[in-house]
């Protein structure tokens, strides 16, 4: 298999974008005289390119930081590990609109690393972070949905997935509270960048009226959108409370280089911990499809 040398997702955000979404921010929370008075939002909105503010809620040092993540994983050859994508709802993190500071972002992460500490995987190398969306259904509003979002060093599995589900108290009231996808060598770049996202949706729930369920009941689905202006403003000013790097996530692995600090950053791993791709132990080919391979050459 051919080396693959770093680059960029496709979709991941250029310079000249993350500038504009930053700008957009600015003039939204210079509308909130109160809120811009804050000191986390001070900061954020006094963010130069001398200076950065390295707050949460800032699109441009979100930027710089996402692409150090995904340099570092590929100066350790993560790229080239067996990986599969989790995405887990904990039960009970849910806030209601516009108590989106009463979120403890420390405790969360707190948490979380406890969850793995005493879970069957916690052997295995895991990076990821904490996401966020706000959820309506029809119209209604139903509050800040925090989710993870993880990269496991270990193939997609039953045995895998019966042990999140061992590990995390899962949502019993969303209706996936748990995916698994077993990530491609081609897609590790844009599955790592998407596991510490910098820009937040609106997750907007609907009846399909033309599709049914078997059982003749309504299917519900749902579609991301931009978020409005004022929740955008509720969301950067509560993450902007946090140096830049505190949704992320990582057993087995360690960031040498502290939040709140220079926006570079490093990353080290247990390398005995890393399952790499070529020592996967391939299928056995079946007896069957090679006779009918040898039929077809004679």
């Amino acid at each position: 298999m051919p080396e693959l040398r770093f680059s960029l997702p496709a979709k991941f955000e250029s310079v000249e974008i993350a500038n504009a979404r930053r700008l957009k921010l600015v003039t939204s929370l210079s509308h909130d005289p109160e809120l811009a008075r804050r000191p986390e939002v001070e900061a954020l909105l006094a963010c130069t390119p001398e200076t950065p503010c390295g707050r949460e809620g800032c699109p441009v040092c979100m930027r710089t930081f996402r692409e150090q993540l995904l340099m570092e994983a590929y100066r350790l050859g993560l790229h080239d590990a067996v990986w599969t994508r989790a995405s887990i709802v904990p039960a009970g993190w849910r806030v209601q609109p516009g108590k989106l500071e009463n979120f403890w972002l420390k405790k969360a992460v707190r948490l979380l690393r406890k969850w793995l500490e005493r879970s069957e995987i916690r052997d295995a190398v895991v990076i990821g972070g904490i996401d966020v969306s706000f959820n309506t259904f029809g119209n209604q509003a139903l509050g800040w949905q925090f989710h993870v979002y993880f990269l496991i060093n270990r193939p997609k599995s039953e045995a895998l997935r019966q042990a999140i589900k061992s590990a995390f108290r899962l949502d019993p009231n969303v209706r996936f509270p748990l995916t698994l996808k077993e990530v491609r060598a081609t897609e590790f770049a844009k599955t790592l960048s998407y596991s510490y996202k910098s820009t937040f949706k609106r997750s907007s729930g609907y009846i399909e009226k033309r599709r049914m369920k078997a059982d003749g009941s309504p299917r519900k689905n749902s579609h991301p959108l931009p978020l409005p202006l004022g929740k955008l403003r509720e969301l950067s000013s509560a993450l902007a409370q946090y140096p830049i790097g505190s949704r992320l996530i990582l057993r087995n692995a360690i960031r040498t280089t502290s939040p709140g600090g220079e926006l570079r950053m490093s990353l080290r791993v247990q390398p005995q911990a890393v399952s790499s791709r070529s020592k996967r132990k391939r299928r056995p080919r079946r007896a069957g499809s090679a006779r009918r391979r040898v039929g077809k050459q004679a």
